[in-house]
C-alpha cells in the first residue's frame, strides 16, 4: 500500500490492542482520505459510514 500514513495506522491500531483496546483497522479501495464526504455517491463511503455506526452499536450493547 502507497499510503503516506498506512503504516503509522497499523502501528496505532498494533499498540491500541496491546493496550487492551477493542479496535479495528478497515481499509477501503479510495484515493482519498476524506470519501466518507461523498457517501452519496461512493458506495465504499456509504459503507465505511454505515461499517463505523455498526462498530459504536455493537460497542454501546457492550456497556454495563
Amino acid at each position: 500500500m502507497a499510503d503516506a500514513v498506512f503504516r503509522d495506522a497499523q502501528r496505532l491500531t498494533d499498540h491500541a490492542r496491546s493496550c487492551g483496546a477493542d479496535v479495528r483497522l478497515e481499509i477501503y479501495g479510495v484515493d482519498s482520505h476524506d470519501f466518507h464526504l461523498f457517501w452519496s455517491f461512493v458506495p465504499e463511503a456509504a459503507r465505511a459510514l454505515q461499517d463505523v455506526a455498526d462498530y459504536l452499536t455493537e460497542h454501546r450493547s457492550r456497556r454495563p
